[in-house]
């Protein structure tokens, strides 16, 4: 798997890319839902390893990340209310904080799921979003590439996060801030 991973990351780094991107914020968080129509049909064929894999491959515009720079990303297997199938962080302690990624086996045969980008801490220029897909259709063995166009990438509006965090009991109070916890973070509000 490590050498599809780094054939995907080499391709990716080296295709054309849309150019536009998109600024993400401490709070920021996007749903990204995939189908078939982001997809290309790659190659396939006989070849000595055929692996049945979904993945996903966050790029950003940033080389580095300033300290404390925490982005959060998850792959579903159909919607983002199922528990991910894939999850990861991006910070300035990766040894490549600008490309991170999952594989996952047997995940997203039918060309379709969900990418969840949540940027816990610091801001982020988002470059790209890519995909790909191992299947076997009718026999054959088929390899899909594809990506999410960063125009269609759309921030959650906050006022529905604002909603789920109010619906999450607090822990505890502590001299008038209450500690609040969501979306695997712990959020200390006034």
């Amino acid at each position: 798997m490590k050498k599809i991973f780094t054939f995907f990351l080499l391709i990716t780094a080296t295709s054309p890319v849309a150019f536009s991107q998109l600024k993400l914020t401490a709070g920021d968080r996007c749903t990204c839902p995939f189908g078939p129509t982001n997809f290309f049909l790659f190659g396939g064929g006989p070849g000595p390893f055929q692996p049945v894999f979904g993945e996903v491959l966050i790029r950003l515009y940033d080389a580095s990340l300033p300290a404390g720079t925490v982005l959060r990303y998850e792959m579903f297997e159909n919607n983002a209310t199922e528990q991910p199938i894939c999850a990861g962080f991006m910070t300035d302690t990766n040894s490549n904080p600008s490309v991170a990624g999952c594989d996952v086996d047997n995940a997203c045969g039918d060309l379709q799921g969900t990418v969840r980008l949540t940027l816990v801490s610091g801001s982020v220029t988002l470059h790209s979003v890519s995909l790909q897909v191992g299947r076997f259709s009718n026999g054959q063995y088929q390899r899909w590439q594809g990506g999410l166009p960063m125009q269609s990438i759309v921030i959650d509006p906050r006022a529905e996060r604002n909603r789920l965090a109010a619906a999450i009991p607090p822990l505890r109070s502590i001299e008038g801030r209450t500690r609040w916890r969501g979306f695997g973070t712990i959020v200390v509000s006034s």
